[in-house]
């Protein structure tokens, strides 16, 4: 899933904390639980779709990688 909101990236955060919790406390049936990981990052200046799209995906297996059910915000461009 991908969601783009004209937000700062607090704000962004917040939005995927706020997602990650409403799914994970929904109950589709004893056998399933349904969690998700996601990704954050603000496009900065000059900054092309993909670069930014690439950001997020590697902050998206950061998540993963941390744990799964939870955000990661996206290095910055110069990091």
């Amino acid at each position: 899933m991908i969601v783009i909101a004209e937000v700062d990236q607090q704000v962004a955060l917040r939005i995927a904390e706020d997602l990650r919790r409403l799914i994970a406390a929904q109950s589709f049936s004893r056998d399933l639980r349904i969690t998700i990981s996601a990704g954050v990052a603000r496009r900065e200046l000059g900054e092309s779709m993909d670069e930014l799209l690439r950001r997020a995906d590697e902050a998206l297996y950061r998540a993963k990688r941390g744990g799964r059910n939870r955000e990661e915000l996206a290095a910055h461009l110069d990091d």
